[in-house]
């Protein structure tokens, strides 16, 4: 995160927020083709939902909702670390 395309980010004008956005915004999307696929996949094996499309729609934001939660906090635990590479040993409080 010191090197390459960030180091260029950060003398443009642009939103500290926006390159951590964008991250998040770029993983969400991966969890929606994951879960395509993996609906794509249950029909093709015979799987018969009984769920109307509006519960299929309810199923589909809840899970978008869980991953857009789960993301975020990973990049406040990121925020919290006091270097971009990772520990070699979790440490407990």
């Amino acid at each position: 995160m010191t090197e390459g395309i960030i180091a260029r980010f950060r003398t443009m004008r642009i939103s500290r927020a926006s390159v951590l956005t964008g991250h998040v915004v770029g993983s969400v999307i991966q969890q929606l083709l994951g879960m395509a696929v993996l609906i794509g996949i249950a029909l093709a094996v015979g799987f018969s939902p009984d769920a109307t499309a509006a519960e299929w729609l309810a199923a589909t934001g809840l899970l978008t909702l869980f991953a857009v939660a789960v993301t975020w906090l990973a990049v406040a635990l990121g925020l919290k670390s006091p270097t971009p590479r990772p520990p070699a040993t979790p440490r407990c409080p």
